[in-house]
């Protein structure tokens, strides 16, 4: 079995920004969408989930709190959804989806008794390559203090013409995020996501409340982003804010 996720993200942590890329429309893709897209605030310290990268990578906020170990019915797997939403509209009995994050691959992170973490080494190339963006945004920060007790990193099924499941951002016909309110779903999911709004921690669903939720985000969705190609930075407040290492 699979454990999937909902992951609630503090919304003073997030970022409302223009950006353009790739859109599923009607089971099409469609190059050059320009819209907006809410996301980790950028260049202010870690960026989790990046999705400035392809793929996408999900590594520290609540990751610690998700199932890994195979002795529980049920543990993050390939196929796994991790859907992350404001942690704010929670309070008012809304799920806000920034992303829907489909793990695509699993990178386990070692430990080094007297140097600490060790990247996986998919990316260990990068510790020569300090300025790639994948490095300042999201993964040097284990060794800079932040998350040092990091074990893996996932990364997002990103779309492509065969695949069936993919990692997007829901948008609407609005323009906005997608947002479904409690009385959206089944009660029995909603009491559970209530359930975990104390102390926001990440509610662990089954696969097939995880398709329940899936089935009414897409009803709701106009446009699924699913690659970002270039994002317009001007006037962001917090750019160069990025956290030294």
């Amino acid at each position: 079995m699979k454990a999937n996720y909902i992951i609630f993200h503090p919304e003073s942590q997030r970022q409302h920004v223009h950006v353009n890329g790739d859109v599923v429309l009607n089971n099409e893709l469609i190059n050059g969408w320009d819209g907006d897209i809410w996301v980790d605030k950028m260049f202010d310290c870690n960026e989790d989930p990046f999705v400035f990268n392809d793929p996408w990578i999900y590594s520290y906020c609540h990751a610690s709190q998700l199932r890994r170990c195979l002795k529980h019915n049920g543990s993050i797997n390939t196929g796994s959804y991790l859907i992350f939403v404001n942690g704010t509209a929670v309070n008012k009995n809304k799920l806000a989806i920034d992303t829907v994050f489909c793990v695509g691959s699993i990178l386990e992170w070692k430990r080094n008794k007297e140097k600490g973490p060790v990247l996986p080494l998919k990316y260990q190339l990068l510790l020569n390559d300090k300025e790639s963006e994948l490095w300042k945004r999201h993964l040097k920060f284990p060794f800079c203090g932040y998350h040092a007790s990091v074990t893996h990193t996932y990364e997002a099924e990103m779309w492509s013409s065969s695949k069936k499941v993919y990692s997007f951002l829901p948008i609407n016909s609005d323009g906005d995020r997608v947002t479904l309110d409690f009385s959206d779903l089944n009660k029995e999911i909603a009491d559970k996501i209530l359930s975990n709004i104390k102390g926001k921690k990440p509610v662990l669903l089954t696969d097939d409340e995880v398709e329940e939720i899936l089935s009414i985000i897409k009803a709701a969705t106009t446009r699924k982003v699913v690659r970002i190609i270039s994002c317009d930075v001007k006037g962001i407040s917090n750019k160069g804010k990025n956290c030294n290492c």
